[in-house]
């Protein structure tokens, strides 16, 4: 329960900072709320993984099987995000985390050379742009990567990125659920004197 609880709060945070972004309640810039997705798509992608694998173990099997119906389906769908899916999100997520957390490589002998060279060829007759308006901490942004690390973390032609963001949005939304109903029920079960449910 302890990494459900760390995939709880990593969520919580990137949702913070994404749905403002994609609702423009706040002024931001679209490598932004990319950014975001990436990171968000990679914690989806992580926690599915350890789902799928947790699953495996009995208690956690019964544990699962006790749930209501609506939590249990929003682990299910949790869970159709991990390695062994072949949906089309699910290839989504995972190649935006294997690119948000393992730089491509353009030696020859690296498994995603074509990949990037692909990706960069594709943007061969675009301007590609740099921006230094001051300050490199916050006015520095070299936007022509942003378009590659988009190529890179969501390149299917068929899908457009505001609705694989807004499918990410979706099941960070059954994740939510899913957490915030087993999160309580396990801590109940533990000796009162181990833990502190702080209410505001």
């Amino acid at each position: 329960m302890v990494v459900c609880a760390m995939a709880l709060n990593d969520l919580l945070l990137v949702n913070r900072w994404l749905l403002p972004r994609l609702e423009e309640k706040i002024e931001s810039e679209a490598y932004e709320s990319v950014y975001l997705a990436r990171l968000a798509a990679s914690h989806l992608y992580e926690i599915a993984n350890f789902l799928e694998r947790s699953d495996r173990i009995p208690r956690v099997q019964e544990f699962i099987a006790a749930l209501d119906d609506d939590v249990r389906e929003a682990y299910d769908r949790v869970c159709a995000l991990g390695p062994h899916s072949q949906t089309q999100l699910a290839k989504q997520v995972r190649r935006a985390r294997n690119r948000f957390f393992h730089y491509v490589e353009l030696v020859p002998q690296a498994e995603d050379r074509e990949i990037l060279k692909a990706a960069i060829e594709a943007h061969a007759d675009t301007m590609g742009e740099i921006r230094d308006e001051g300050n490199p901490l916050d006015a520095f942004r070299a936007t022509f990567a942003d378009d590659i690390a988009v190529e890179l973390s969501f390149p299917d032609e068929n899908t457009e990125l505001e609705d694989v963001l807004k499918e990410i949005a979706d099941h960070i939304g059954a994740f939510l659920k899913f957490a915030f109903d087993v999160l309580p029920r396990y801590v109940q079960r533990l000796p009162s004197d181990t833990w502190e449910y702080i209410d505001a």
